[in-house]
């Protein structure tokens, strides 16, 4: 009978799972294979699979020395077995060396592959031993390249970084990507100091109402004090600094376009209160039903959702003074919550998704009123998806152009503009790598 752990087998049946599917959800994967776990467990499986998607590459380096073919040219158990193993003795302190190895070697047995065992053992003893290990570029001289090989970032996506940063900069931001970030909330009342004292809050320095965790409590945010009552929700600085564009007041009209999973929907609801209007759309789904849960817990009446793709089916109806764009996006300024995305994602990827948000921008603008404003955001940097974007719909529609979010009654803080454009950054702000704009007739 096979002695591997019950945390081990559910973190190979993830990565096993991106092996044969490539992208999708990660997050949700590892929850669907540990929701029988203890809690304990389940937190490791987050460690084990997260950790291994923000080294991976400098994982392989260390493994390159004692296999015959690359690690990417293995067999997709041998991989897994091996990453599993080598994330453990390079990475958890709390897992002795011995245990590391022989779990590994029960693992590739359970992955129905007992004659790699021999492989596996040998590879991940020498490893622990601590033989051939990698020379790393050094990172005051070669920022790019410690980026890329150190912080396990693939060369496209740190000479985009340093296309936006510089390249030391760069290095920084793939630094702070691979870190877990700060749990970040929004209160539904700003002078709830109970919550803010139950779970150890800070303000942010950059967006008011923005409160940080640093030591967050453990188990799922549903235990967490005040969270089921509906007194705070989960919301990035970074989102909630759109938000703030904006520019809401009481009584108004909202519309928010792409709303799931409902962070932005929640602030604008707070801001405009019963007295106003938003109307949350997004694709019929899951996220949809998620977004309901979410404004029934924070108690939110006055929100309208509505399911409808707006890809397909342009808005016609009513007009609002406001109407937020955060469209679907690469998800490149999201790495710190969701590391796989740095390996399931090409440039490539970021010019197919530049095509669909002007499609969406196009199908929102009969939904802004004379003298409205549009917001578009993006939780990624890509050039294909922010700048040109930008520049594409307003060379379409001349009649609309930036407008500086400087002359809001509550500016953006001056460290997240570049110009009129919103754009924050892990590394400077502990906040998603998001970029805004707000848009004028």
């Amino acid at each position: 009978m096979s002695s591997l752990s019950l945390d081990r087998k559910a973190a190979s049946g993830v990565l096993m799972r991106m092996e044969s599917e490539g992208g999708g959800r990660l997050d949700q994967w590892m929850r669907q294979a540990s929701a029988r776990l203890e809690s304990a467990d389940r937190r490791r499986v987050h460690a084990v699979v997260y950790g291994i998607q923000r080294h991976k590459g400098e994982l392989a380096l260390y493994l390159a020395p004692f296999l015959g073919r690359p690690l990417d040219q293995q067999d997709p158990e041998v991989r897994v077995a091996l990453l599993i193993g080598s994330f453990e003795l390079l990475f958890q302190d709390s897992v002795p060396d011995r245990a590391a190895v022989h779990q590994a070697v029960e693992l590739i047995k359970f992955l129905k592959m007992p004659r790699r065992s021999g492989l596996i053992n040998a590879v991940l003893r020498r490893v622990a031993r601590g033989e051939e290990e990698p020379t790393f570029p050094d990172r005051a001289t070669s920022p790019l390249g410690w980026a890329e090989q150190a912080a396990s970032h693939p060369s496209w996506l740190v000479s985009m970084m340093a296309a936006r940063v510089g390249p030391s900069e760069a290095a920084d931001w793939a630094e702070a990507a691979n870190a877990e970030p700060t749990l970040a909330i929004r209160l539904k009342d700003a002078d709830d100091t109970e919550v803010i004292e139950a779970l150890g809050a800070v303000a942010s320095p950059f967006v008011p109402g923005a409160w940080l965790v640093p030591e967050r409590p453990p188990g799922p945010f549903a235990e967490l004090p005040g969270f089921a009552d509906g007194r705070w929700w989960v919301q990035d600085v970074a989102a909630q600094a759109v938000g703030g564009m904006l520019g809401l007041e009481p009584g108004m009209r909202v519309l928010d376009a792409c709303a799931a999973p409902g962070g932005k929907t929640a602030a604008a609801a707070l801001e405009v209160g019963p007295s106003g209007r938003v109307v949350a759309v997004d694709r019929p789904g899951k996220r949809l039903e998620l977004l309901s849960g979410s404004m029934q817990r924070l108690g939110f009446d006055h929100v309208e959702i509505v399911g409808r793709d707006l890809l397909s089916e342009p808005w016609e109806g009513d007009t609002f003074d406001a109407v937020l764009l955060d469209a679907p996006c690469s998800g490149l300024g999201v790495i710190r919550r969701h590391p796989e995305i740095r390996w399931t994602r090409l440039r490539q990827d970021t010019l197919k998704q530049g095509a669909r948000q002007r499609s969406l921008l196009d199908s929102v603008l009969p939904a802004v009123n004379p003298g409205g404003a549009l917001i578009y955001s993006v939780c990624t940097f890509a050039p294909a998806e922010t700048d040109k974007v930008v520049e594409a719909f307003t060379a379409a529609h001349p009649e609309w152009s930036l407008a500086d979010p400087r002359a809001l009654s509550r500016p953006p803080h001056e460290d997240l503009l570049d110009g009129s454009v919103l754009r924050t950054y892990p590394h400077r702000h502990d906040a998603d790598a998001f970029f805004g704009v707000r848009l004028e007739r």
